[in-house]
Parts: C-alpha cells; structure tokens; sequence
C-alpha cells in the first residue's frame, strides 16, 4: 500500500458478514502494563495490540527494568524495582498522550533523570497544570527540544492536588504511580472530572492488583498495594473505541461483525451500542463529556442517516491529537459535509450526500478511520496520511480490506 494516501471505495457487499477481530483496549493495556511493571510479582496479560502507543510504552518499561515478554496473545510482565531505578535514560513517547502523561509520572517518582522525547504535536496539548502538579512533589522539569527532561524526587507529599477540567490522565497517571508507594496519598480533584469512567478504569486496574481506593468528597484516599509478589493473570477486552468504526459501517448496510466486542462496559466507548439506537429517533443529542474519542464517527452518521443531531460537553476535543472539533469540521467540508461548530461541540445536519476526493485527518487516526465512512455514499474517499492509524488499530486497512472495501 502507499504510504501518502489510500483511495477507499466500498463497492459490492459480500453476501455474508466478514468476521473482525479488534486488538486490546490501548487505555486497558498500557495500564495494566504500568501497575505489573510495578508490581513485585508475574502478571500475564491476555490481550495484544501493536499499536504505537502500546509500543513505545513496552519499550519504556523495559528500558527502566521491566522484564515483559510475548507469549502468543499475551505478554507476561515480571516487575518490581522500578521506582529505585536511578539511572539516567532517555524514553520516546511518540505522539501518545497516554504514554506520556503515564511515563512523566513514573519519571517524577525516581530518583534518576528520565528525557521523555516527544512529538510536537504532543506540546500542544494541555500540559501546564501537570507541570505544576509534578512540581508540588518536588520533581524538577525543563522542556528540551527534544521534550521534556524529569528529574524525580522520592518523598512525595501525602496529599496532592491535580486538575481534572481538561483530562482524567493526570488523576489516572498519580494513581497508578502511588498505588505503589509504602504509605497512603490522597489525591485531591480540582475541578469536575472529564472522562471519568477512564479514571474508573483505572481504578479497576490498581485494585486488581491489591491497591484500595477510598472515595473522598473531592478525590479518593489510595492505600498501596502490599510489597509481597503474587502472580496475576488478567483478560484484556477489545479496544471499544477501534472497534466503533465497524458498528457504524454495520449501522450504514455493510455486513460486518465484531467478534470479540468487548461485554463489560468499563471503556467509556463501549456506550456506542446504546447511541446507535438514537438513530432510530428524528433527532438526537449526545453527551461526549465522558466518550470524546466517539466524536469523529458520531459526527459522520449524523451527517450520513436521516435527522438532526448536537452533540455537546465535548469542549475537550481541542485538545486531543488534533483540534477535534475544529478539523473534524475542516476534514469533513472537504467533503461537502456541512458542520456547525458550537461552544462545546457541534450541530449537525442529517440526510447528507458527501463528494468524492481527499479527506486530510490532521494526524488524528480517529478521524482517518471515520473517513472511511463517507464512501458508502460517494464514489470513492482518497484519505492522506492513511498510517496514522498505527498509532491505535494498525491492522484497521488490512481489515478494511477483508470485509470488502476497496483499499489501493
């Protein structure tokens, strides 16, 4: 396949549906990978996924001492000692913001130096109040060319405040690190949480290896996980998120099949099933206060099936991969599709027929996915910078090939 761009066309329809089998949830992964490289004990995760995010955050770990091996669909990850690791090293996170909000916290809790290289396009992303939360526990941080250059402290505070406005991954990433300590910290929320049922998983994802967290009026109270080793084995669920694209195309007549869709509804996007009844109804509104990762395939629907749509509490798209709300509407007038943007989301029109041509995602894979969409009604969509997507679901193109679609 050519790298600069993918013209996609969705054709004939096989006569059956094609069976898919999405790769693990990245947000289960790449925490269930930090609390076992922590942990004292063996942990094996069944569930794979080769996406970049998960990548870099493996190569991470590894490099601070983590022994994490692949055993067919699985990886077993022998951990402990990481926080005593004190020597200096250097760490690329790529474009991922949950590797790097994650990997910036275990960098602030040792003694040694961590460079944390990024992508620019991760600068852009909200960060300030982080800065400021990992000052309170006495780590030192100066911005590189290359990134961000951490120098840990070992004695945290016992309480410490962090904003939850913007992002849960700053909570998540404090939780996760403290869950390990000797002595309990409380974390203090400032603000009303955003995207809370992440943070949910993260709890989920502490307490499964013995941490308790405790509610507080405005934060919770963490008692760490207790030092001795044990083995754990845990099953890893389907990325909700990759897997939405498949339902919406299902949803627009094209036989599809998600075969492992995850059954529990810790993801936040393993909600998509009960929005998808909303089309049933002349109009709709949908809350992506705690689901904005949705936003690029709602909003392609919406265009494409019958009735008017709002979606809103999704401010904190502007601060994703891309400006969601503003490129999602760039990409998609591309198109012809007409969006109107709103204070917290967006408007949009039903019954739309999109053009043929090229659909620009702006680096967002969410939206090189959803793109693919629009071409069961127009003749063809060419979608630049198609690899995007390896930063979630790098098989998404093979497996749009194998239900049926054009890919060339």
């Amino acid at each position: 396949m050519h790298r600069d761009a993918l013209r996609v066309s969705w054709g004939t329809a096989p006569s059956e549906a094609r069976k898919i089998h999405v790769p693990a949830s990245k947000s289960e992964l790449n925490r269930m990978l930090i609390c076992a490289a922590l942990s004292n004990g063996k942990t094996r995760l069944q569930g794979k996924s080769n996406c970049d995010d998960v990548v870099k955050m493996i190569s991470a770990l590894k490099m601070q001492g983590a022994d994490i091996q692949e055993q067919g669909d699985a990886y077993v990850v022998s951990g402990g000692g990481l926080l005593n690791e004190t020597r200096n090293m250097a760490v690329s996170c790529g474009s991922g913001g949950t590797t790097f909000r994650f990997l910036m916290a275990l960098a602030a809790a040792r003694r040694g130096r961590t460079l944390l290289k990024v992508d620019a396009q991760l600068r852009n992303r909200p960060i300030k109040s982080w800065l400021g939360t990992l000052g309170q526990v006495g780590s030192r941080i100066q911005e590189t060319d290359e990134g961000f250059c951490v120098e840990g402290s070992e004695r945290w505070p016992q309480k410490i405040e962090v904003d939850v406005s913007e992002t849960s991954q700053f909570a998540s990433a404090l939780m996760m690190v403290t869950s390990f300590f000797l002595e309990p910290t409380e974390l203090l929320f400032k603000g009303e949480v955003v995207s809370s049922p992440y943070l949910q998983l993260t709890r989920e994802c502490v307490e499964a290896f013995g941490a308790n967290i405790e509610p507080l009026d405005q934060g919770v109270r963490i008692h760490p996980v207790s030092s001795k080793g044990v083995e754990n084995i845990f099953e890893l669920e389907a990325d909700a998120s990759s897997a939405a694209v498949w339902l919406a195309a299902k949803k627009l007549g094209w036989p599809v099949l998600v075969e492992n869709y995850p059954r529990s509804k810790r993801q936040a996007d393993a909600c998509f099933p009960k929005l998808l009844e909303e089309f049933n109804e002349p109009s709709r509104q949908f809350s992506l206060k705690n689901a904005p990762d949705l936003a690029p395939v709602l909003a392609a629907l919406s265009a494409l099936l019958p009735g008017n749509t709002t979606i809103f509490e999704a401010q904190h798209l502007r601060h994703k991969e891309s400006n969601r709300i503003e490129d999602l509407q760039k990409a998609y007038t591309s198109l012809g599709i007409e969006l109107k943007n709103t204070e917290d989301g967006l408007s949009i029109l039903g019954d739309q027929v999109p053009s043929s041509g090229e659909f620009s995602p702006f680096g967002d894979h969410r939206l090189a996915m959803a793109a693919t969409l629009f071409a069961s009604q127009c003749d063809f969509v060419t979608v630049l910078e198609p690899f995007v997507v390896q930063k979630s679901y790098p098989e998404f193109w093979e497996h749009a090939q194998y239900v049926g679609w054009s890919v060339e």
